[in-house]
């Protein structure tokens, strides 16, 4: 009888820790990309955002480059002006194919990742379409360079994503930029998202560069321009 209840225990110790695993695995980024490293990969901790105004901001952070595209100010645009970059984000918060379909034409032709806020119905482009719902994560690796994004949820009251929160770097040491797609304050955006080192306010077809203040939630808006700003990954 010992040795009966033993091996009950013992069965129920195995399935409890299989169901542990399995919980762990659904836990995780729901994409998961890797691109093939540049000829010159670099390992440095820095990079450049900068504002190049029509709606588009441009991300470089060792040799990854990621575009912005904000679709309000972009639904017509076919991409001709578009920098090279390794993928491109959208920052609208609903309906952004019946918005912005040429965006999604545009990534097509130019063969451009692609991420988006999930909608019903939405349509995936070619290449792939990336969509995400509220906390979703997308985790992309590009030789040394590591990429989490998270789709973040909005003010309170707001269903949806409200932007997008990059995470630029590895565990310990990295860099944090919040992609807003809503017109909001910075300071009010860096109070909500006490992670974010920096974030890109949207209005309309203006966008604008606001950082941390060391130890604050307050907000130093970069001076407008067409100037790359620099920054280096923190140790967390």
């Amino acid at each position: 009888m010992r040795n009966y209840y033993g091996w009950r225990a013992l069965l129920v110790m195995l399935l409890l820790a299989l169901g542990c695993r399995l919980g762990i695995a659904q836990i995780g980024p729901r994409y998961v990309l890797e691109l093939s490293p540049g000829a010159a990969s670099s390992t440095a901790s820095r990079g450049t955002v900068q504002t190049l105004g029509g709606g588009q901001t441009l991300l470089r952070y060792q040799d990854l480059s990621v575009l912005v595209l904000h679709a309000d100010a972009l639904a017509d645009d076919q991409g001709d002006s578009w920098p090279q970059a390794d993928l491109a984000i959208v920052t609208a918060t609903r309906n952004w194919l019946a918005g912005c379909k040429a965006l999604a034409e545009a990534a097509a032709r130019r063969k451009l990742m692609l991420i988006v806020v999930e909608q019903d119905g939405a349509v995936e482009a070619d290449p792939p379409c990336y969509p995400l719902h509220a906390w979703d994560t997308l985790y992309l690796r590009k030789g040394g360079t590591r990429l989490r994004t998270t789709a973040m949820a909005g003010q309170a009251g707001v269903p949806g994503v409200g932007g997008f929160m990059l995470e630029l770097g590895g565990t310990h040491l990295n860099y944090r930029v919040y992609l807003s797609a809503e017109a909001e304050r910075a300071d009010a955006l860096l109070a909500r998202l006490p992670g974010a080192d920096m974030v890109l306010l949207q209005d309309g077809a203006t966008q604008r560069l606001a950082t941390r203040r060391h130890g604050t939630d307050a907000a130093d808006l970069l001076p407008e321009g067409d100037s790359p700003v620099a920054f280096a990954a923190r140790r967390r």
